[in-house]
């Protein structure tokens, strides 16, 4: 049986992918706090409805996803609005690998909608997907 140890040592899983025109590049997956701020950046209640901003969601996740050699964080917050004018061609792949590392699929996305309650302030759950 796992011990309490092994649980909490448990270390983030990466990937490298290669990129048209740049190279390697590593993305990782994210902890639990880091997916409830990129959720809470990118998803809103509007009318009882949960509703995407599709420009933030890509960009939000790859800033908060890819890393450099030494496992920092390549871009910040404010980069955000830089990466949404990147082309597909390069963020598509990278955000492929994020998804897949965080175990976000369109199932899961189908499912926080149908399933999410918001909150007397219109906020949503920010549980992630493989809780």
């Amino acid at each position: 049986m796992v011990g309490r140890e092994d649980f909490l040592a448990i270390e983030r899983l990466t990937e490298t992918v290669e990129v048209p025109t740049l190279g390697a590049v590593t993305v990782r997956e994210l902890t639990q706090d880091e997916y409830a701020d990129w959720v809470a950046q990118w998803a809103s209640r509007q009318a009882g409805e949960l509703t995407v901003d599709h420009r933030i969601y890509g960009a939000s996740l790859l800033q908060r996803s890819i890393v450099n050699g030494n496992g920092e964080l390549l871009f910040t917050p404010e980069d955000v609005e830089r990466l949404t004018k990147l082309p597909a061609r390069v963020t598509r792949p990278l955000l492929q690998a994020a998804e897949r590392l965080n175990g976000i699929t369109a199932e899961a996305m189908r499912d926080a909608k149908k399933n999410s309650e918001g909150g007397p302030d219109g906020s949503i759950s920010t549980s992630s997907p493989a809780t």
